[in-house]
């Protein structure tokens, strides 16, 4: 907001003296680039993906890797690496590209946020404090130099699950043209280079999605979560992740077979020898858009169904918690009727010490407010007048219902000890 000298808000003071005080604003605290958003933050989409990205990055990870369980793995070999899939052959050199996704997300992220920090905090981030009165550049170099390091720290980590891959996928094309001669010296290298690329991109993976968020993304303090809540969430969301994955891979698994059967490519599959042979042919360009559209839907129905998955978490455990703070009184909860309980709960709850009607075992005040409840309704038309008779403790019809007849000052409520009948609704329908 915009504070006064006094640390006060502007806008905490009445309207008819805001004028007033308005020469009192600190402008260098209220306008301070790490403590507002920027004008390109509230107007552009890369400030709410720079937000949520987190999101998006899981999303893009199970998807991967579903879709690389689900299509398996080539059945054809080739003997030289541009003759071989383009993303392997075997199922731990197919699911080692699903750590590429670190810097290619890293590389967006990076983007995002630089499009959304204003220049005052990248000024203050390399060090540049402006011009001197000489006009050259005046340049913090402790800090300048710190950024450099930290942008080279960063570049290496999320550059290397790329590295890393190169050059195993170059060391598995030697193995194999070896092994063809029955040479496998180079298995044990390949094996070693893939451990390594598996360990970087966990390594990668941690940092975009685990770490937590750097400094000067902190606005506010984080609200105080007790342990045991903390690990309720994180137990409850790897459930609902858990449950979406498993049935997207069958999902995944349809579509591949819909792929196949109507004759689309796969860029996976395909050696890079065919791809450079055909990439030029309108053929082939059709039925790559063909892919693309189809994979692109069944990405964006992934990421689009995690809602319905949350709603169906949150109704099982809302389902536990009313169950548990009602003593799991189960067997009562599928075979009694608790709408023909209202009256008798109502009174319980609310009018504990007021007079029992004997007959129903009901509070004499509740007869009274049910049917100013069914008259309101009534009046408002969202009931019908036979169901006004049906669901009111007095015989009568709405004819003549004004609101002057609805107002406790004019007609207030009194209580009843012999309602002339008992609305069908509160009749006991349970099973037994």
């Amino acid at each position: 907001g915009i504070l006064l000298n006094n640390g006060f808000d502007l806008f905490s003071e009445p309207v008819e003296s805001r004028f007033k005080v308005l020469k009192d604003v600190h402008w260098q605290a209220s306008l301070k680039g790490s403590q507002i958003k920027t004008h390109r933050e509230c107007h552009s989409f890369w400030g709410v993906f720079a937000a949520t990205h987190r999101v998006w990055f899981l999303h893009a990870l199970l998807f991967f890797i579903g879709v690389c369980i689900a299509t398996g793995s080539p059945s054809r070999a080739g003997d030289s690496i541009l003759k071989r899939a383009l993303l392997g052959e075997e199922e731990v050199i197919r699911l080692a590209a699903v750590g590429l996704i670190v810097p290619v997300h890293a590389l967006v992220v990076a983007l995002a946020r630089g499009e959304t920090t204003s220049n005052n905090l990248w000024r203050r981030a390399v060090g540049w404090h402006g011009c001197c009165p000489g006009g050259a550049c005046c340049w913090h170099l402790p800090t300048f130099l710190m950024f450099l390091c930290k942008a080279f720290f960063w570049t290496i980590v999320f550059s290397a699950p790329i590295a890393t891959y190169l050059l195993m996928r170059y060391v598995d094309g030697e193995y194999v043209q070896n092994a063809v001669h029955g040479d496998d010296s180079l298995l044990a290298a390949r094996n070693a280079l893939l451990v390594v690329h598996y360990c970087c991109s966990a390594i990668g993976i941690f940092f975009l999605l685990l770490a937590p968020a750097y400094k000067i993304d902190r606005l506010f303090p984080l609200t105080f979560v007790p342990l045991r809540l903390r690990i309720v969430r994180y137990l409850f969301w790897t459930l609902v992740m858990s449950i979406k994955f498993l049935l997207g891979i069958k999902v995944f698994l349809s579509v591949w077979n819909v792929t196949q059967w109507l004759d689309f490519i796969s860029i996976g599959r395909e050696s890079p020898s065919e791809i450079m042979g055909l990439w030029r042919s309108s053929a082939w360009a059709a039925h790559f858009y063909e892919w693309g559209l189809v994979w692109g839907t069944c990405f964006f129905l992934f990421c689009a169904d995690t809602a319905m998955w949350f709603q169906l978490g949150c109704m099982f455990l809302g389902v536990c918690i009313v169950f548990v703070q009602r003593g799991c009184a189960i067997f009562d909860f599928l075979i009694q009727d608790d709408i023909s309980r209202i009256p008798q709960r109502f009174s319980e709850k609310v009018f504990y010490y007021a007079p029992r009607i004997k007959s129903m075992d009901v509070a004499e005040h509740f007869p009274p407010i049910w049917d100013r409840i069914v008259a309101y309704m009534r009046y408002e038309d969202k009931c019908e007048s036979d169901l006004l008779g049906a669901y009111s403790y007095t015989r009568g019809s709405s004819r003549g219902l004004f609101f002057d007849r609805l107002s406790l000052q004019k007609k207030p409520l009194r209580p009843t000890k012999k309602p002339d009948t008992q609305p069908q609704c509160f009749h006991d329908m349970t099973v037994m």
